[in-house]
C-alpha cells in the first residue's frame, strides 16, 4: 500500500505491476468492499519487485537491477 506524501492521490492504494507487460496499477478497496482499479503507467520495465524508502515513497525494481522511484506526473 502507498503511504507516502509525494503522491496524495495514491494514499492507501495497493500498487502492483506485471512483469510481462510493465504495466503498473493502483487498486483501492473501501469499507464497503467496493474496488477501484486504475492503470498508472504502461512502461517497458520488467518489474520484479517494489520497495519503499524511509519516507514510505514507492520504488519499482526492474529485472535488470535498476531502481525507479514512482513520482506524480507533472504537466
Amino acid at each position: 500500500m502507498y503511504y507516502g506524501d509525494d503522491i496524495p492521490a495514491l494514499k492507501g492504494a495497493y500498487i502492483y505491476g506485471d512483469f510481462g507487460t510493465g504495466m503498473i496499477w493502483a487498486l483501492w478497496l473501501d469499507d464497503n468492499l467496493s474496488t477501484e482499479n486504475k492503470l498508472l503507467l504502461d512502461s517497458d520495465l520488467r518489474i520484479s519487485s517494489f520497495g519503499i524508502d524511509q519516507n514510505n515513497e514507492l520504488y519499482a525494481v526492474d529485472y535488470q537491477g535498476k531502481i525507479y522511484k514512482l513520482t506524480q506526473k507533472t504537466e
